[in-house]
This record gives structure tokens, sequence and C-alpha cells, in this order.
């Protein structure tokens, strides 16, 4: 018995032939041009690749007036299997590279910008320790704390977390403890698309006389 073939007539087969040339052509265009704002090239490369191989099927079978339907079903499932681990990989590659790590011993610090900052209140009263602000890098598409203004004699530690969402699975940074600098401290990185939390203390003599808890989302 002769297996059942899906004819594909001339138009259909120039439609697929521009609709792929179109689709590669845009994936090159996303490539070039969005990365500058929210991540690498090399981060973005993935997608762009399977782009490039659905697009080299979709000639392909293009070429052929005639075709299995089941091997066109499957090849149709197995490419937007690989485009929708493709469109993840960006932030999976930037989490896997930043996440936890020190801004400034990245290229993350240039042009990083302040998203919000807030007191850090003595505890058990209204004073004001020092100021925490979350800064927030467009390049690597990651988030830090920065603390200053705190007492010359203390110290400060500082954290923050991220929620599962936007394509991420859920982590949070080790906390870093430094003595005051009139230039103020950094905490450790994460790469943060949505909203993560932030976590101040602030020591003197060894013992907590500070604390703040932030929830910040761009």
């Amino acid at each position: 018995m002769t297996k059942k073939r899906l004819v594909l007539n001339k138009r259909t087969r120039s439609v697929i032939r521009v609709a792929a040339s179109g689709l590669a052509a845009g994936a090159l265009a996303v490539y070039l041009a969005i990365p500058v704002r929210i991540g690498a090239p090399f981060e973005w490369l993935p997608l762009l690749i399977v782009v490039a191989i659905g697009s080299i099927i979709g000639i392909v079978v293009a070429g052929h007036a005639t075709i299995r339907p089941r091997l066109l079903a499957l090849t149709s499932i197995v490419w937007v299997v690989l485009a929708a681990l493709a469109f993840c990989a960006p932030r999976w590659i930037s989490a896997g590279r930043y996440d936890g790590t020190l801004p400034t011993a990245t290229e993350c610090v240039g042009g990083a910008t302040s998203v919000t900052q807030w007191p850090i209140l003595a505890t058990g009263g209204k004073k004001i320790l020092g100021q925490a602000e979350l800064i927030y890098s467009g390049q690597c598409g990651t988030a830090w704390v920065r603390v200053s203004q705190t007492p010359p004699d203390s110290s400060s530690t500082k954290s923050i977390a991220r929620p599962a969402g936007d394509l991420l699975p859920p982590a949070a940074t080790r906390p870093e403890t430094d003595p005051y600098s009139n230039l103020g401290t950094f905490g450790r990185q994460l790469v943060a698309p949505g909203c993560v939390v932030a976590r101040v203390t602030v020591s003197e003599n060894g013992a907590i006389v500070g604390a703040s808890r932030q929830t910040v989302c761009r």
C-alpha cells in the first residue's frame, strides 16, 4: 500500500520559501539589534541557530512537490520544541554567567542605573542608619544592592533573591558583608528581569543594629 503524501502546489511552495527566508532575515536582524539592549549577542546565538535550521528545513520542504504528512508534522514539532528552548536560552546563559557574581568583577557596572533607594532603620526605632539602593544593569540584565551612609564603625550585609518566573528559576545571592566605606559597598548580583527581594543588615561590634527587607520591581 502506497503511503499518502501531501501535495504542495507551486503557490504553497512559494509561500513556504518566502516565509522561511523572512524568518531567517528577521532572526538575523534581532540578533544584530536587540542584544544591544537586553543581552550579549553570544547569548542569543542559540535562537538564531534554531531559526536558521528551521528556515533551511522550510526551504528544503518547498523544493519538493510532495511530502509525507507524518514527516512534516514530526519536523514541525521538533522545530517548535527547539525554538522554545532556544528562546529561553539567552536568560539561562545570562543567569549562569552572572548569578552570584560581584558586579565590580564584571562589565555590568558600566552604565548601571539606580532603580530605587530606601532608608535602613535601626532595630526597634526610627533612626536611619544608612541608605540601601537597588542598582540595575541594562547591559547584563542584572540587579544588586548598594549600601551607603552607614556609621563609620559599622559593617553591612547585603543579599537579593529572585522568585521563579520570566523563564528563570528562583535564586538568591550569598550574603556579602563589607566594612564601612565612604563610597558605599555592593552586594552580589542576579539576573533580574522582574522583581527581587533585597535584604540588608547593619552591624556594630558584631551585633545587628538595623535591618531592611524590600521587594523591588522594575
